[in-house]
């Protein structure tokens, strides 16, 4: 059987053989996943507090309806209230029909402001969980870059570097002894 020991690298440390994820991404891929998740961490968070601070557009409307509906009472309760009012044919109905009107639209805005302030909920909570995640990534890249690993991989490196120019150079292979020719 022969041997498949190359006799030229006998005796030498194998080189550092790339990873695949070295081969397809380089090796300055690390720092720059890093950055981007850093970038996505900040954007989700300025997202979550313009989520937060902005009012729905249907609440927004239901404070509109609600405030047209109080005015619409008001002119409801002082045109009952008065003598002159009621004597005009029809203004107390038409008032009655404008109130009851506002009244089904603010029922309307509020069961609408009230979907939008679920769905809303629901949108914060998936913005808070992919927060979580991304600030959870930030935390193991914190940790590998100013942490040990980062230490570690470096003294590797530079392990490598000095066994490499520390080794003997190859040494030719020995011939054997050649006899003379017998006679």
């Amino acid at each position: 059987m022969p041997n498949n020991i190359d006799p030229k690298t006998a005796g030498r440390s194998i080189p550092d053989v790339p990873s695949r994820n070295e081969m397809l991404f380089g090796m300055e891929t690390g720092p720059i996943l890093a950055i981007i998740t850093i970038v996505l961490t900040f954007a989700m968070f300025v997202y979550f507090v313009h989520l937060a601070g902005t009012p729905s557009k249907e609440s927004v409307e239901l404070r509109f309806a609600t405030k047209s509906l109080a005015e619409a009472e008001l002119k409801f309760s002082q045109a009952s209230s008065s003598k002159t009012e009621r004597l005009v044919p029809g203004k107390l109905d038409e008032l009655r029909k404008e109130r009851d009107k506002l009244k089904s639209q603010a029922s309307c805005a509020k069961e609408a402001a009230d979907d939008a302030k679920d769905r809303r909920g629901m949108v914060k909570d998936f913005v808070l969980y992919i927060l979580g995640v991304l600030s959870s990534a930030l935390t193991t890249i914190f940790g590998y870059y100013f942490g040990s690993s980062k230490g570690s991989a470096d003294k590797s490196l530079a392990l490598n570097t000095i066994a490499s120019k520390n080794q003997p150079p190859p040494q030719p292979p020995v011939q054997p002894p050649v006899k003379p020719p017998e006679q």
